[in-house]
């Protein structure tokens, strides 16, 4: 009986050593296998990680690409807006300077036509002074002599100064700055007389007015000074001689330049004045009706070209991102209340 319980005993053992895992009996193999996996573990993270460091790099690139993008949008909408309103700034500047500066040229203008009918205004109260027998004091003729010629000083000296530019007058030179302007002050002002036939005016004054508004005032001032001087030289300056003299032909003269020869001509030049003036300021108008319909324009194209696609773009990632959060499970959103109030509010 021992011998056979022996002998069941030793089969026994030799059965369960035949059922041993073959990991357990062979550690060796089994420590290279673990190796040999994680290896292959450590690889296949490695690799992931690579590919996903190119593709966050590729992303990142994009993404800072598009910000650069939008940044060059932005600041081309800035760019235009600045290149407006500075554009509007300096030509308002200039204009307004030109305004300024056509101010003095308008009242110079107008003060020379009252001056040279103020001359002949005083010549007819020289002409009178020696017949005025009254209680009222008489007129000094010495006075209303030199009144004469310092008015037609003046009026000379205003007359430059228009012409050629003046620092007290604050006026600039007007010669070459008009063609409109030369032709009527040196050319021919008969085309201005309206009152007399073109050929009267050509023969009035040996022609004269032919030669422009400036010579034509300065044969006005001339030959009221040099009347003035002839009536003051006579001694005896009684009703007759005035009575001949105001019917006088350099007398007459005198008073149809005031009357039409020379007043048409000079009402024509400071009409111009004026309206270039008026037109300078109808010019700077349009072109900033011009300068703000091109405003407009690139507002809306900047608006279609730009700013769309824009909002297009940021509507699709908030929707886009609103559908993937909605995928995320109640249960999930219960533990995430900022997250939960989020969604609920409807604010993405």
């Amino acid at each position: 009986m021992l011998g056979g319980n022996n002998i069941q005993i030793a089969t026994h053992t030799s059965i369960n050593n035949n059922n041993t895992d073959p990991q357990q009996s062979n550690p060796s193999n089994n420590k290279n296998n673990n190796e040999s996996n994680g290896n292959g573990r450590r690889k296949s993270i490695i690799g992931g990680s690579k590919a996903t460091s190119k593709k966050d790099k590729r992303i990142f690139r994009q993404s800072n690409r598009e910000n650069w993008i939008l940044i060059a949008k932005i600041s081309i909408v800035f760019l235009v807006s600045t290149a407006y309103f500075l554009t509007v700034f300096f030509q308002e500047t200039n204009k307004v300077d030109t305004s300024v500066q056509g101010i003095p040229r308008i009242y110079w203008s107008g003060r020379r036509s009252s001056l040279a009918r103020d001359m002949y205004i005083d010549l007819q109260e020289l002409l009178v002074a020696p017949l005025i027998q009254s209680d009222v004091i008489p007129p000094n003729e010495t006075v209303v002599y030199d009144r004469i010629e310092k008015t037609g000083e003046f009026l000379l000296s205003i007359q430059h100064g228009l012409l050629y530019g003046s620092s007290w007058m604050n006026t600039s030179a007007s010669v070459g700055a008009s063609s409109k302007m030369d032709a009527l002050l040196f050319g021919d002002a008969c085309k201005e007389v309206k009152s007399h036939t073109y050929e009267e005016c050509v023969a009035f004054g040996d022609g004269v007015i032919t030669h422009g508004v400036d010579s034509a005032l300065e044969e006005y001032i001339r030959a009221v000074r040099s009347f003035a001087v002839q009536f003051m030289n006579q001694p005896n300056r009684t009703l007759s001689y005035v009575n001949e003299t105001i019917h006088s032909v350099a007398y007459q003269r005198i008073k149809q330049m005031d009357a039409t020869y020379f007043y048409e001509p000079m009402d024509a030049a400071e009409e111009l004045v004026l309206n270039e003036q008026l037109d300078a300021i109808d010019a700077f108008t349009k072109s900033l009706a011009l300068l703000l319909g091109l405003f407009l324009t690139a507002l809306v194209l900047l608006f279609v070209v730009v700013y769309l696609p824009i909002v297009r773009s940021l509507d699709s990632q908030v929707k886009r991102t609103r559908g993937m959060l909605l995928m995320i499970p109640y249960d999930v959103m219960e533990h995430l209340p900022q997250l939960r109030k989020l969604l609920f509010e409807s604010k993405i």
